[in-house]
């Protein structure tokens, strides 16, 4: 038997039938409520809890998760979840559950991060050897970054989080005895006294004493060649005789209308031929000791340059 196809007005009828049916039915919310076939839309028990058997549609009795669960979101179910175990034999903290409405994440420990996306267990983080520096320090879920030190910076032990640090700068009074690599510092020393330290009175002093002598062989030549030998004997410099060394010596008595314009410069000292000075005490010659006699002669400079001063 052959069927008739629908006319245009029965698809029309058909339709309004289906949208009369879909419109009977309530609009649940899909988060807090559920569809019941005889009640309609029913409530959920919300995050942290659980429904117990006794509940009904509009009133559901809902009991808190207990120790160690917890429920994230709303619930039919009769029972919280477990919450998970950090295992501290496989490097994770010691887990503080804090919430029922949350699964708590296992940590791994300082110094370790997750071996793999599912955190199954944690691994050490690589350490960075002396010449590297951390560039980026390793967490929960990342491994430690190394990278060389560039220049001017330095890393002298092996660590997972240690960055590379700057070369020492060498203060004032201090220079750079050897210069920094990767794996070391700048190493100062204290500065010695500088150059000029020595070469300013040094040529203070021999100033001074081309003064004197310029003076000396202007104003007073016989008397600079006498304190010259007498110095030059003091310091046991050779110098050439100025009469036979077998001649007699002889000694001349100082007055004081001798001596009126240099009364405190030694004049008329006879020397010996090994530069000693030979004094007369009670008619006798006597002959000083190289220290004595070196001793006058170191007077007869002093008294000479405190001369040309007072001068």
């Amino acid at each position: 038997m052959l069927r008739q196809p629908l006319s245009g007005f029965s698809c029309v009828l058909l339709a309004v039938c289906a949208l009369m049916r879909s419109a009977a039915q309530p609009a649940c919310d899909p988060v807090t409520q559920y569809v019941d076939n005889t009640d309609g839309c029913c409530r959920m028990c919300p995050p942290g809890t659980s429904m117990t058997s006794l509940s009904t549609c509009t009133e559901p009795n809902c009991s808190p998760c207990g120790n160690n669960e917890y429920q994230d979101k709303y619930t039919t179910e009769q029972k919280c979840t477990l919450q998970p175990y950090c295992d501290p034999n496989k490097n994770f903290k010691a887990a503080v559950h804090t919430s029922k409405k949350s699964r708590t994440t296992c940590l791994c420990e300082e110094g370790f991060h997750c071996s793999s996306k599912e955190c199954i267990t944690c691994i050490p983080h690589t350490s960075c050897p002396p010449g590297e520096g951390a560039v980026s320090i390793g967490d929960h879920a990342h491994d430690t970054v190394c990278k060389e030190c560039p220049e001017g910076s330095f890393s002298d032990e092996s660590s997972w989080s240690g960055a590379c640090k700057q070369w020492t700068v060498c203060k004032t009074g201090f220079y750079v005895s050897q210069r920094g690599t990767a794996r070391s510092d700048n190493t100062c020393v204290e500065s010695g006294p500088s150059p000029a330290a020595y070469v300013v009175p040094i040529l203070v002093i021999m100033s001074l004493l081309v003064a004197v002598g310029v003076f000396l062989c202007k104003v007073k030549p016989e008397l600079f060649k006498r304190v010259a030998k007498c110095c030059m004997k003091s310091t046991h410099l050779p110098i050439e005789a100025e009469q036979d060394p077998e001649a007699p010596i002889r000694i001349e008595r100082i007055t004081p209308e001798e001596n009126e314009d240099d009364d405190s410069i030694l004049t008329g000292v006879p020397l010996t031929d090994n530069g000693n000075v030979l004094v007369q005490e009670n008619g006798k010659l006597e002959q000083l000791s190289r220290q004595e006699s070196q001793t006058e002669c170191s007077q007869v400079c002093y008294n000479v340059v405190s001369d040309v001063q007072s001068r």
